[in-house]
């Protein structure tokens, strides 16, 4: 399967999905009278099942986790000029040169309004948890 993928990709065809891929593979193994005996199957599966049922019993909790940031995320996407209105105004209330140190959504939002405009005040910006570069110099 992985040389008939191969091949369809070189030649500029289509390549059928991972899901047709594992369907076919399955379907060769029965019309091949073939088994395949592996602990990573089975294991993969056990841990799925126990996965499955750890989430589910958490779901609420779960969930309640989730939906904080996603909310901070959709207020942010909503709201995002004001919020870094506020930001710019204590930037610019401080003493210069300022270096912004931010967390998280709160780095981002610092990225977006550097990006947008002119802060001359501000000469670095330092920023955890929020996938951004651990120090961003101006």
């Amino acid at each position: 399967m992985a040389q008939l993928h191969v091949e369809a990709v070189s030649r500029s065809r289509p390549a059928l999905s991972a899901v047709h891929r594992e369907k076919l593979v399955q379907r060769l193994l029965i019309d091949w009278k073939q088994q395949v005996f592996g602990i990573n199957d089975r294991f993969l599966k056990c841990v799925a099942r126990a996965g499955t049922r750890y989430v589910r019993d958490r779901r609420n909790a779960l969930n309640a986790v989730a939906a904080l940031p996603l909310g901070d995320v959709l207020l942010y996407q909503t709201n995002g000029a004001k919020i870094r209105s506020f930001i710019k105004s204590k930037i610019e209330s401080c003493p210069a040169p300022a270096t912004i140190v931010a967390h998280s959504l709160g780095g981002i939002a610092c990225v977006d309004l550097l990006a947008l405009g002119d802060i001359p005040k501000v000469d670095g910006l330092v920023t955890l948890g929020s996938a951004l570069l651990d120090r961003f110099s101006l």
